[in-house]
């Protein structure tokens, strides 16, 4: 990936990046290093097609990645940000297979090559044990492994890391970069990462960018470019190389000259289980509001299809499905935070219980919405499955969901929600 002549800022009078330019090295680990607001972050996102630069452009394998579809990019590069969206109850496994997304049809099933793509991310990030768990039991090391898994599903040619050792004790830190530098070592993967830590980017790194104000202060070998000067230079603080049989690391401490840095510009940026890992701008947030308002309107208007037989019903449900996938993950976050579901589906889906007052407000609820087209449908047949459909769900509620009292579902979610907050605490 090569960078020329890069210019970016969120406010226009004030670039964050400005005349930057560099080549990644082709199957090699960039470290990219420098203080908070100095752009690295910025550099990545523009590198991922995150943002758009004011200026310059950037390139790979010589073509412009702004005439790359996020569809196609999303084959060649995967992301891994400091933000990460996950649905808390899909299972480690179903999670890392959205990593093939780009690499199949909106309502394709998953293929041989899907599944061994799977198989090949999840075993690279050591997830075999846990591949049938959901995301919610792991914890923050086990997290950041199936973040990085399902980049690894993408096959990348390029791999984006933004401090993936963040939030991480000492043993997962190492866990993660150790699984980096295989994957770049055994598979050729083009590794840029943001970090912090100046050791790890020195014992990890092939090469090293340090950049201060937006600018590269030093670049080069990670072996033999940062010096004591530089560091404190850049960093405020003394570093002292102090050699070991295994290598070598900086000891730092505080400067007593004083630390001046570039006033830190940067929104952080996102990523959702999506593919690509590319931060949703507000155009796409947009439109995916605008695809689910089109959802809504086509599946009223396929309802009313059903009693007038002139209006087909079938093309309007069809469109209600890809209007509902297009734009699921704003549906999804919309959903989960309506009171319908924090009252009834999500103490269900926790405990798979319900209090019978909640069952028959469930069962009137889907009485009303099917009976309405069996009172108006002239064919027999469609009269006998939506009766089918009102019977199964009777059976289901009444025979194979658990009633409880409310004081007792109440007590349920609490050792639920007691259990979660002791995952967390155990959290790195």
């Amino acid at each position: 990936m090569r960078i020329e002549n890069l210019t970016f800022g969120y406010d226009r009078e004030k670039p964050v990046l400005s005349g930057f330019s560099y080549t990644f090295g082709k199957g090699k680990i960039t470290a990219v290093i420098g203080p908070n607001g100095c752009g690295k972050s910025t550099l990545l996102g523009l590198c991922g097609k995150a943002y758009r630069p004011t200026d310059g452009a950037i390139y790979f394998d010589g073509k412009n990645i702004a005439e790359y579809g996020g569809r196609d990019f999303a084959k060649i590069a995967a992301g891994v940000y400091q933000i990460n969206e996950i649905p808390p109850e899909i299972t480690v496994r179903d999670f890392v297979a959205y990593g093939r997304t780009p690499h199949r049809g909106a309502f394709s099933a998953l293929n041989a090559e899907d599944e061994a793509a799977i198989d090949y991310a999840v075993k690279k990030a050591g997830l075999e044990a846990f591949s049938g768990r959901r995301m919610s039991e792991l914890s923050g090391g086990e997290r950041q492994r199936a973040y990085l898994a399902i980049a690894l599903a993408q096959r990348p040619k390029i791999l984006f890391l933004d401090e993936p050792t963040t939030f991480l004790d000492v043993f997962y830190q190492l866990e993660i970069m150790d699984i980096v530098r295989n994957v770049n070592r055994e598979e050729g993967v083009t590794v840029v990462m943001v970090l912090h830590d100046i050791n790890q980017a020195v014992n990890y790194a092939d090469d090293i960018i340090v950049m201060k104000n937006g600018r590269i202060a030093a670049a080069g070998s990670a072996k033999t470019t940062l010096t004591p000067e530089l560091i404190e230079s850049v960093f405020g603080v003394l570093a002292e190389p102090v050699e070991t049989d295994g290598g070598g690391f900086y000891a730092v401490s505080r400067s007593e000259k004083p630390r001046v840095l570039a006033e830190d510009t940067r929104p952080v940026p996102n990523s959702g289980p999506a593919a690509s890992g590319e931060r949703r701008s507000l155009k796409k947030r947009v439109i995916d509001g605008i695809l689910i308002g089109l959802g809504f309107l086509s599946l009223g208007v396929g309802a009313v299809g059903i009693v007038l037989p002139l209006l087909p019903s079938f093309p309007f449900f069809l469109l209600t499905l890809v209007c509902f996938a297009k734009g699921s993950r704003k549906f999804h976050r919309w959903f989960v935070a309506t009171k319908i579901y924090k009252k009834y589906l999500e103490p269900f889906l926790k405990t798979r219980a319900m209090t019978n007052a909640a069952k028959v407000k469930v069962l009137i609820f889907i009485t009303v919405l099917i009976l309405a087209p069996i009172i108006f449908v002239d064919v027999l047949p469609m009269r006998i499955v939506l009766s089918a459909v009102i019977l199964f769900h009777y059976v289901y509620f009444i025979f194979f969901v658990k009633s409880v009292s409310k004081k007792r579902l109440n007590e349920m979610l609490e050792e639920i929600r007691a259990k979660e907050a002791e995952r967390r605490e155990e959290l790195p």
